[in-house]
């Protein structure tokens, strides 16, 4: 093994990478229970998390997958899925991960304002489970 890495790249090999591509992230997101990627939810969550500075944008991934890199594959092979929680109308619940399984659970929110209050609201009071 002497040789065959520079120390910069078997720490990413074994850390994961500090770079993130979020347009990856949405390209290789599921969608389950009644989700999908046109669905009016699903494009008000894209919206409200484009427009998050990249330090909201790190502290959702550490909400989401428990740390804030990503695999040296990038997300292509994560299996990310967001999938619809019931919150019924006027929904007041939180975003659930699920990070041992790269799930979201995003309850149907009536509006843009809403969802981004409540996904900040989840991504500010988590901890996640990073190595370095």
């Amino acid at each position: 093994m002497q040789g065959m890495f520079h120390p910069t790249e078997l720490m990413t090999l074994v850390v994961g990478n500090k770079v993130v591509d979020w347009n990856e992230m949405e390209k290789f997101m599921d969608y389950r229970s009644g989700y999908y990627s046109e669905h009016h939810t699903i494009r008000m969550f894209w919206k409200v998390f484009y427009d998050l500075p990249t330090e909201a944008k790190k502290k959702f991934l550490v909400f989401y997958t428990g740390c804030n890199r990503v695999p040296v594959t990038g997300f292509k092979n994560m299996h990310m899925v967001i999938q619809k929680m019931d919150g019924g109308p006027g929904c007041e619940r939180l975003p659930v991960a699920h990070t041992c399984y790269n799930i979201l659970d995003l309850p149907p929110y009536s509006s843009e304002a809403k969802l981004k209050e409540k996904l900040l609201q989840a991504i500010n009071f988590t901890s996640g489970f990073g190595i370095v």
